[in-house]
């Protein structure tokens, strides 16, 4: 299906962000925010019901490092992101981190 293209081609231009200089990607913020792109899709196919062959991880190519930050940042910032309706502040990907609750419409 299409989402399975549309990761696979994310997950090529996610790892050209992989060995580039802290200049070019200052704190990783642009890698992090392209996986936060690939969690959103993750998370609308299960709320949609969409299944992907292969699952998302391997549709973006992460292992190691990569699969954990996906994990564990990419996704919980999705659904915050999604939850809210636009970008978290600061505090609101904090909160994330921490596991502590947080208020999705301020």
């Amino acid at each position: 299906p299409r989402v399975e293209r549309m990761l696979k081609e994310l997950g090529k231009t996610l790892k050209k962000f992989w060995h580039v200089a802290d200049d070019l990607d200052t704190g990783s913020a642009v890698e992090g925010h392209l996986n936060q792109v690939g969690g959103m899709i993750h998370l609308r196919c299960q709320e949609y019901g969409i299944k992907l062959k292969p699952n998302t991880v391997k549709l973006l190519g992460l292992k190691g490092q990569q699969q954990t930050m996906f994990l564990q940042m990419a996704i919980p910032f999705a659904k915050g992101t999604i939850a809210k309706g636009r970008a978290l502040t600061t505090a609101e990907t904090q909160s994330i981190l921490q596991g502590r609750p947080w208020n999705a419409t301020t």
